[in-house]
């Protein structure tokens, strides 16, 4: 609180927000000065309850131009939102709050001073409106806190669903790329009202709330520190071997924690300059004490030693296949630019990701958390042909990601795969154009031998379900099960259809390369 003051900035709110019997002024952002009354808002509120207990400090006299003074309190709220909560707490009419936009703000506030009125009325008014906004609603329930409005809106996305239509959904569905919805909101958020969704149209127990919270990992433990330390060159310091051919070391390394360890500037300037120019500024420094600089860096000590194991000359397979310290030890060396041993991570990086689907989810979620965009889209493309149903997965980073960066990489995952199987659709138009008799085209199709190749097609497109690369096989399988054309003088010759056959098995898999690489990544 402060006392108040003759700002010129400062307007006086609209009636009954301006009467002269008010013994406080609560000031908005947008400088509107809201003349109300301390008993009505401590009935209302237990927050300006405690509030008011406390000194106050004393009102100055009123100046001449203004005929009442009284301590002001400076709140976050705007003049609209506040006008609306404070009718709330007085008896007046209500104000009208037609659309979900127009209650969250009010909604926010009143549960920020814990009147448990107003949050009653304003959430009443959220459920009125549900069958219209059903996704703003969900929404606001997550970012408010409101398991049962939470709830509500779910319920009513899955009633505003097509009917006898039990298929996963893949994505949230009526998210615009421009669309508001999903700001301040959580991967998990979105996951856990996708699998309640899905659960729902199943017709099975949802599970779980929609609001259960998640923790992230730790991933590193002392026992790894001091494993990557054993692994050193110089890691018995201060008595290096007799035999060794590396001078000294001259500098301390400190890692955020407080981890130190000594290491040589002649090799950190060597790989990077960002560091060079640290260490060039610390000698100075250093030269008037006598005393070995100490160069302290912002990551934690798995990630300093790893760095410092790759720029001693071990190659990535002193890496771990941990994507979060992967990727904490791969932003590291671009943010001090170290260019020999960037490879090294980024290969095993690939690896880690190409080698289990769950690391390939790590690798995106760790990517964006980490601000590495193009990393986030290899791992995205890697996924497409290595994770069937994304829209399944949790992850204990779920509430470290936005839920727009999770509805990001589910819409391009769910483009990939319409592209997919657009190509192969084509892919059976064209192969059957390709092999059949123009002048016999319509008999020609019920052929058994014209049906072979558009058989595999289809059963492809199964497979693809569960197997998402299994196109890349079909070269192999399209020639054990339609190699052998039936002699028939409506086909092409055996020699062209051989031929045809294995230009449309080895170009498939290409196509369908090219169509998902027309897929665009939004960012």
């Amino acid at each position: 609180m402060s006392p108040a003051s003759t700002s010129p900035a400062s307007t006086n709110a609209q009636p009954p927000f301006d009467q002269p019997s008010a013994d406080i002024t609560l000031r908005t952002s947008d400088n509107t000065d809201f003349h109300v009354h301390s008993q009505i808002l401590s009935q209302a509120s237990p927050v300006f309850a405690t509030m008011f207990e406390l000194p106050q400090p004393k009102a100055p006299a009123a100046a001449a131009e203004v005929p009442v003074s009284r301590p002001v309190v400076d709140v976050a709220e705007d003049s609209t939102t506040l006008d609306a909560l404070l009718r709330f707490c007085y008896p007046v009419k209500n104000p009208t709050l037609g659309s979900a936009e127009a209650v969250e703000p009010v909604l926010k506030a009143a549960l920020k001073y814990d009147m448990g009125w107003a949050t009653e009325q304003l959430t009443g008014r959220l459920l009125a409106i549900v069958q219209s906004s059903p996704l703003r609603v969900w929404a606001i329930g997550c970012r408010t806190k409101l398991e049962e409005v939470a709830r509500r809106g779910a319920e009513a996305i899955v009633q505003s669903l097509p009917k006898g239509d039990t298929a996963e959904l893949r994505v949230l569905p009526g998210i615009s790329r421009a669309s508001t919805d999903l700001e301040d909101l959580s991967f998990g958020d979105y996951q856990r009202c996708l699998s309640y969704i899905n659960r729902r149209r199943a017709g099975l127990d949802p599970l779980s709330l929609l609001l259960r919270n998640s923790y992230p990992r730790r991933y590193s433990s002392d026992d790894s520190v001091a494993e990557l330390m054993a692994e050193l060159p110089f890691h018995d310091i201060p008595a290096l071997d007799p035999g060794s051919s590396l001078p000294s070391p001259d500098i301390i390394c400190m890692s955020s924690e407080g981890f130190a360890v000594r290491a040589h500037q002649s090799i950190l300037s060597l790989h990077s300059p960002m560091l060079q120019k640290r260490i060039t500024g610390l000698n100075n420094a250093a030269s008037k004490s006598k005393t070995i600089p100490t160069l302290r860096i912002k990551e934690p000590a798995d990630v300093l030693l790893y760095l410092l194991t790759l720029c001693y000359g071990e190659g990535g397979d002193c890496l771990p296949y941990d994507m979060h310290v992967l990727t904490s030890v791969l932003h590291a060396a671009k943010a001090y630019r170290m260019d020999r041993i960037i490879p090294a991570i980024e290969s095993r990086w690939l690896s880690a990701a190409i080698m289990d689907p769950s690391l390939a989810y790590s690798a995106y979620l760790q990517a964006e958390i980490a601000g590495l965009k193009g990393y986030a889209k290899v791992a995205a493309r890697i996924m497409v042909d290595t994770v069937a149903r994304p829209y399944a997965w949790h992850s204990s980073l779920c509430d470290r990601v936005t839920a727009h960066i999770w509805h990001r990489f589910l819409t391009y995952h769910d483009s990939c795969q319409t592209a997919i199987h657009e190509e192969l659709r084509w892919a059976k138009d064209r192969w059957e154009k390709t092999v059949l008799d123009g002048q016999s085209k319509g008999a020609n199709r019920s052929m058994p031998n014209a049906t072979r190749v558009s058989d595999y097609m289809g059963q492809l497109e199964i497979r693809l379900k569960d197997n998402p690369s299994a196109y890349r096989d079909c070269v192999s399988e399209i020639f054990s099960h339609c190699s052998q054309p039936t002699p028939n003088p409506l086909y092409l010759s055996a020699e062209k259809y051989a031929s045809a056959l294995y230009e449309f098995a080895t170009t498939l898999p290409q196509k369908i390369e090219e169509a998902i690489d027309q897929v665009e990544w939004k960012y």
